[in-house]
């Protein structure tokens, strides 16, 4: 397919089924990738914009295509009414909200000793209510949830199904408040949350996983603990 422009502005594929802008100001080479299981996959401007054709269609059928702005969101281009900024959505073709995971790498106790887990802080930015670009019904949430897994615990061993393992992990904790309540008046609006995922076993390291990310931009995780050896503070 190629681009149609009108007064720069790029639109991707033919008039029928390219009403929606796609690109920025300047036009980009469409790269098709290797095919993989008959999905092909174009990039086509320099905006980490990725479209899939999932679906070529037929005679009485049109084509289907998988859009990812892979970026962080344009809340503040769509607050400040920048309209030259590439689309977003939060749901897709379907009209679910998509939910994102961050695993966390694992983090030794400080000097190799053993450490009990406290806590968790997350700072993050919810969707602002206030957004022009997509709507949502009035029972949607914003939120994620939180647990911490640690490894290290001396003899310790759980059964996960079939399986066993020597991760310990902490109570799943969850943030979730109506999307319709986050303020945009003032931006950016960071909100800081502290999560009680404690482990009463010393562990040697330990790390976060967040689950169930709707609406809202993790901006920094911190794992809480304490490593002092009681024989060591007398």
């Amino acid at each position: 397919m190629t681009f149609t422009a009108t007064v720069q502005t790029f639109r991707f594929g033919s008039r029928r089924y390219g009403n929606t802008l796609y690109g920025g100001l300047s036009p980009r080479t469409i790269v098709p990738t290797r095919d993989s299981s008959g999905i092909v996959f174009l990039t086509a401007n320099d905006r980490y914009q990725v479209i899939s054709c999932s679906y070529g269609g037929d005679g009485s059928t049109p084509p289907e295509f998988r859009y990812w702005y892979a970026n962080t969101p344009g809340w503040a281009e769509d607050l400040n009414n920048d309209s030259f900024f590439p689309e977003w959505y939060s749901k897709d073709e379907d009209g679910t909200i998509t939910k994102g995971t961050l695993e966390l790498a694992f983090q030794p106790a400080r000097n190799n000793t053993e450490m009990f887990v406290q806590n968790v802080t997350v700072e993050f930015v919810p969707r602002p209510a206030t957004l022009t670009n997509e709507s949502f019904d009035s029972d949607v949430t914003v939120g994620f949830s939180c647990y911490v897994e640690a490894q290290g615990v001396a003899d310790y061993s759980r059964s996960t199904g079939v399986r066993t393992t020597g991760m310990v992990v902490s109570n799943t904790e969850t943030f979730s408040e109506l999307a319709s309540a986050q303020d945009g008046g003032i931006w950016p609006n960071i909100r800081t949350v502290t999560f009680p995922c404690r482990i009463q076993q010393r562990v040697q390291s330990a790390r976060v996983v967040l689950t169930d990310i709707q609406l809202c931009e993790i901006l920094s995780v911190t794992l809480m603990g304490e490593s002092a050896v009681p024989a060591r503070d007398r």
